[in-house]
């Protein structure tokens, strides 16, 4: 570990940075390190001879003053200025972008990191392209291997990254990075479009795109999709269940009182369990004016949509597998552009005729891109 810390830094101090981004060590002058056309960062006999010298010396005493999280600071501080003295590499154009915040990726995207650049998953899988340096653990991610959540991991070589495997994944970079774009369908966008138009929000991490969503997410969304949320929100009537977060309280009410859901029990109502295709299709159906055990049926809810052609084929068997918030936000986008039942008015337009959703918003929210399928 401690010669990767060498190996890390030598490599990044040679792609190079500006001489003011270069802590100089104290007996030595900006005069010798003056960039020129020829050389516009530093001499390489100056990396070789003074600057990577003396940083592996004040790196070694890290490791060797003893104890292990004395070892782990001098590896974080080898990270930063890694990091630091990578972003000249976005700044000359070469092909990577710079960020400093949380981006959304789907699957199989592949991400390429400039020599220091690192990142934490906060939520998806991946797998390692390349060997990365787990800086929290102070171990290696091997090419293959799967990325380890909300961990800090470093590139320690060229040309090393992680390709995205979940259907969605989120993750903070630091440092430059470049990114190929998959074909894959893009779930993001689908959850940005509706988060645009009032209809989908997440909590304090995200849209929390990559787990299952419960029986009150399902609900609130079919509320909304019905156009009736601030009548839901100023509901003070009560329900019967004990299992409710108090910030869905008046939601569950109000669809108790009106005959939307019932509990899984007399007092409780399942409020995180995971809410199934065929459940959220039936809200879907019902929010399109569909009746139930006329239109369609609970158990055949996804077959009955696919006959009624509000989704495809392709779309039934995706969401059947493994029904994910990402999910909820696909088949939700796409049923905004299905017509209500007995009418040619679409769902949106409905909702922006009741002034649920502004007239404005939805051509803004509007993704590119085909759809899974290509059902138009």
């Amino acid at each position: 570990m401690k010669k990767l810390i060498t190996i890390i830094l030598a490599a990044v101090l040679v792609i190079g940075c500006s001489a003011t981004e270069i802590v100089l060590p104290a007996e030595t002058t900006a005069a010798q390190v003056v960039s020129t056309a020829v050389d516009p960062v530093i001499s390489q006999s100056y990396l070789e001879g003074t600057l990577i010298p003396d940083v592996e010396s004040k790196l070694e005493s890290y490791v060797d003053a003893g104890l292990g999280s004395v070892y782990m600071d001098g590896f974080y501080k080898a990270g930063q200025l890694a990091a630091q003295y990578n972003l000249r590499r976005a700044m000359n154009n070469d092909g990577y972008r710079e960020t400093s915040g949380s981006v959304r990726l789907k699957k199989g995207d592949a991400v390429t990191l400039a020599l220091g650049s690192s990142f934490v998953v906060e939520a998806g899988t991946g797998f390692a392209v390349g060997s990365l340096s787990n800086v929290t653990a102070g171990t290696l991610v091997g090419d293959g291997d799967y990325l380890p959540a909300n961990q800090s991991c470093m590139s320690s070589s060229e040309n090393t990254g992680f390709t995205v495997e979940s259907e969605t994944m989120q993750v903070v970079f630091s440092g430059p990075y470049s990114l190929v774009v998959s074909s894959e369908p893009d779930y993001n966008s689908t959850a940005n479009a509706l988060n645009t138009m009032g209809l989908f929000k997440g909590d304090s991490s995200g849209y929390a795109l990559e787990r299952a969503a419960t029986r009150t997410e399902a609900l609130v969304m079919f509320i909304r999709l019905l156009g009736q949320e601030d009548e839901a929100l100023a509901f003070d009537g009560t329900h019967p269940f004990t299992d409710v977060d108090t910030w869905a309280n008046s939601y569950v009410a109000y669809a108790y009182s009106k005959g939307y859901t019932k509990g899984i029990s007399d007092t409780l109502f399942g409020a995180t369990n995971p809410v199934a295709a065929a459940d959220y299709m039936t809200f879907l159906m019902r929010a399109l004016g569909y009746a139930e055990n006329v239109d369609f049926a609970w158990k055949t809810a996804v077959d009955d949509a696919v006959e009624l052609g509000i989704i495809n084929s392709t779309e039934s068997g995706i969401i059947t597998s493994n029904f994910l918030r990402c999910h909820v936000a696909y088949i939700s986008y796409y049923a905004l552009y299905a017509s209500v039942a007995g009418s040619e008015t679409t769902l949106l337009q409905k909702l922006m005729d009741d002034g649920s959703v502004s007239n404005v918003v939805p051509a803004a929210a509007k993704i590119v891109g085909a759809r899974i399928g290509n059902l138009q």
